[in-house]
């Protein structure tokens, strides 16, 4: 049990604290669903995978987009 409170811990933290970051309704609202209608672990394991697979998407994404923008700025001149 004190393994999970410290994944979600470190969940909240690291994807909520950041530019990118859902709404902290949005990661209220997983956490309430986990605890409450996941009876086996690994139903909480398959959400956090999934929840921490689409924030690190999405920080990729916007990386590479960052990344794109500058790499055309230095084409322009």
């Amino acid at each position: 049990m004190k393994a999970l409170k410290i994944i979600i811990y470190l969940f909240i933290l690291l994807f909520t604290t950041h530019t990118f970051a859902k709404s902290n309704a949005y990661y209220q609202t997983i956490l309430t669903n986990v605890l409450t209608n996941c009876n086996t672990a690994g139903c909480k394991k398959q959400i956090f995978e999934q929840e921490a697979r689409i924030a690190f998407f999405a920080l990729l994404d916007t990386a590479l987009n960052q990344a794109r923008f500058k790499l055309s700025q230095r084409e322009l001149w």
